[in-house]
Parts: C-alpha cells; sequence; structure tokens
C-alpha cells in the first residue's frame, strides 16, 4: 500500500511540476486555479479508489443517467 501512495504522489507531483511553473510565468492565475482544482480532485479520487478501495460505480451510474441522450 505504501508502494501506491508514494507512486500516485509521484505521477501527480510530476503533472503539477510540468505544468504549473509555466502557468505561473505566463500569469493565467485563473487557469492556474481551474488546473488545480481537476489536479486536487483527480489526486482525491485516484487515492479512494486505489488506497482506500472506494466504490464509485453508483456515483458512475448516476453521471451516465444524468448526461445520457435518452
Amino acid at each position: 500500500m505504501a508502494f501506491k501512495v508514494f507512486f500516485i504522489f509521484v505521477i501527480f507531483g510530476s503533472l503539477a511540476c510540468i505544468d504549473i511553473p509555466g502557468l505561473i510565468k505566463k500569469k493565467q492565475h485563473r487557469e492556474l486555479i481551474v488546473y488545480s482544482g481537476f489536479i486536487l480532485l483527480g489526486f482525491v479520487s485516484t487515492l479512494l479508489d486505489q488506497v482506500f478501495k472506494i466504490d464509485f460505480s453508483a456515483f458512475t451510474r448516476w453521471l451516465i443517467m444524468m448526461f445520457s441522450n435518452k
């Protein structure tokens, strides 16, 4: 389990280190806020799924039902 957590930190940390300095340099503060929100959402959901084995199937079915073209 410790390896999974370390690997998740490395992946998301690498993504942030690649993208965030460019956003700061270009002074794109709104994009930085949106990017940070999405990366945080992805990080938390990945931790919940991979480490704590939270089942997202009910939420996924709800999203499909809400956004499907029926």
